[in-house]
């Protein structure tokens, strides 16, 4: 009986443990998919997929919300090259186009 206790614990623990892992790569996906949702890079099918996800768990609507408060203060501070810095590149591009790679 105690034999079959045990097998039973450890057949318990690991079907546990795979449950967990498998709960550990959805949210790691989910998190990914939220990533590429707030770039605009979702198929229609994660869409569907993410809009359910997102009724479900108002801590994934915040993840959201976060990863899109994040994108905009990161694109606020993108700086650009000056007119005339891409004016320098692109003359020293031009000058140089027929030299080959060595």
């Amino acid at each position: 009986m105690v034999k079959h206790n045990k097998l039973t614990t450890m057949r318990f623990n690991d079907v546990q443990n795979k449950n967990l892992k498998a709960n550990k790569m959805i949210e790691t996906s989910t998190q990914n998919l939220l990533t590429l949702h707030a770039y605009g890079e979702t198929t229609n099918e994660q869409k569907e997929f993410l809009a359910g996800e997102l009724i479900k768990d108002p801590a994934l609507q915040e993840d959201l919300m976060e990863q899109i408060r994040v994108k905009r203060a990161l694109n606020n501070g993108l700086k650009s090259p000056s007119a005339t810095s891409i004016r320098i590149i692109m003359e020293h591009s031009y000058k140089t186009e027929h030299l080959q790679e060595i």
